[in-house]
């Protein structure tokens, strides 16, 4: 998470872009316009210091759980959530993700060790993340202002840096899935799920996909094995 000017939240999920766009704006910005945890080594100190706090806060918090703990007033933010990903995207990019820092060290992760896609579908360690805890309280109204399309990260990086002061500016690409020197891309993440495990996995996402789908910015719902 990150706080700008004590006027603008930032709130994202895992494997939604927010380590490039946040990291991007703390390079950009002066340190005292900025709080934040995760993305350099003293904020990932900071992260981990605060999450074991009883408010449990973190880099990857919910709004909610990021404005109780922080003690921050909802009316003097404008509040942005990192980002509306496809669920399977982000379900099977965190899978590569724990493949990838695996392989750097075979003590993080140890659990993706031999398991296949379909294992992992079907263990607790899926990422079960969905937009609606990210974006709502548990009363379920809406505590964001921004439901930023990672299709869209580019676009609102540029415009927010020049509602900052900072025309002109170019999200970093960072964090990228990598798997023995290949690139794993979004393209290629719809077709792992077998129709079994696409039935199986669709509807713990309902809810999500019917909040977005009120929103208009449900991506294609579909089996991606037909």
């Amino acid at each position: 998470m990150l706080l700008i000017d004590n006027r603008i939240l930032i709130v994202h999920m895992r494997k939604c872009g927010g380590t490039s766009f946040c990291s991007g704006l703390i390079d950009l910005l002066p340190p005292q316009r900025l709080f934040f945890l995760g993305y350099t080594p003293e904020g990932e100190e900071r992260s981990a210091r605060y999450r074991r706090r009883p408010e449990g806060v973190w880099k990857h918090a919910t709004a909610e759980t990021i404005l109780k703990g922080l003690h921050l007033d909802r009316k003097a933010l404008d509040i942005y959530l990192l980002s509306v990903r496809p669920w399977w995207e982000r379900v099977a990019s965190f899978y590569f993700h724990a493949l990838r820092y695996h392989q750097k060290d075979p003590a993080k992760y140890r659990w993706v060790k031999d398991m296949s896609f379909s294992d992992y579908l079907h263990s607790e360690h899926r990422n079960n993340e969905r937009i609606t805890d990210y974006a709502c309280g548990a009363d379920g109204e809406v505590l964001v202002d921004h439901l930023v399309p990672f299709d869209d990260l580019d676009g609102a990086y540029g415009r927010l840096c020049e509602d900052l002061g900072f025309p002109g500016q170019k999200i970093p690409h960072v964090n990228f899935n990598r798997l023995k020197g290949k690139a794993i891309t979004d393209g290629n993440l719809r077709g792992l799920y077998s129709a079994a495990d696409w039935a199986f996995v669709e509807p713990y996402f309902a809810e999500e996909s019917a909040f977005l789908a009120a929103r208009g910015l449900a991506p294609l719902h579909e089996d991606p094995s037909r």
